[in-house]
């Protein structure tokens, strides 16, 4: 299991440093070293936790067909309630445990908070801004541009997302604790199951 792992985690690191190095060098990112080694580390710990799951679901299942088939929908569900496309105060009540125990979410909260929390904005332009009618006598169609976030700690209140910078390492503490269940649950798997060979 060790060397298995070991020679995909060489594999997980090229294949998510040519998918991270173009967006964090493309879309404006922080790239000071802190923000960087935030970034990268969290990505490749997604990437790794993601792997391990997939693993996991494999060494449980008949076939690995069947393994990864589980691994996509599992991975569907998590995307539905990890906060992006439903925030936290719009999943029901009945789906919030898988909320928490998404590890997609811890990342995609890390990422939040790393690149918004203490960032400002501006619409440049009146980009991004909403436009508001304010009619006048002498202008009938006059218009006045309104910037809805100021700054990153609007965003992350408007999805409500836990913003301190003591969430940031709580995130990146949940995913290595994930990742560390899912090997240990891995190599119980692997030791303890024995599927019919027919």
């Amino acid at each position: 299991l060790i060397s298995m792992v070991s020679v995909n985690l060489q594999i997980l690191l090229v294949t998510g440093m040519i998918i991270m190095v173009p967006v964090w060098a493309s879309a404006g990112l922080r790239h000071s070293w802190y923000h960087s080694a935030y970034f990268f580390g969290t990505g490749i710990g997604l990437a790794v936790t993601d792997y391990l799951l997939l693993t996991l679901l494999c060494f449980l299942s008949t076939g690995a067909e069947m393994g990864n088939g589980l691994y996509a929908i599992v991975n569907i569900l998590q995307f539905m309630v990890n906060g992006f496309l439903l925030h936290r105060p719009d999943i029901p009540v009945y789906w919030i445990w898988a909320y928490w125990i998404a590890e997609q979410h811890y990342a995609l909260e890390g990422f939040l908070i790393n690149q918004l929390k203490g960032s400002d904005f501006d619409c440049h332009n009146n980009e991004g801004a909403f436009p508001i009618p304010v009619p006048s006598e002498a202008d009938p169609s006059r218009v006045q541009y309104y910037c809805a976030f100021e700054n990153g700690d609007d965003v992350l209140e408007s999805i409500e997302v836990h913003d301190s910078w003591v969430w940031k390492m709580i995130d990146i503490s949940v995913l290595f604790a994930i990742s560390s269940v899912l090997l240990f649950l891995c190599a119980l798997v692997i030791t303890k199951i024995r599927h019919i060979n027919r």
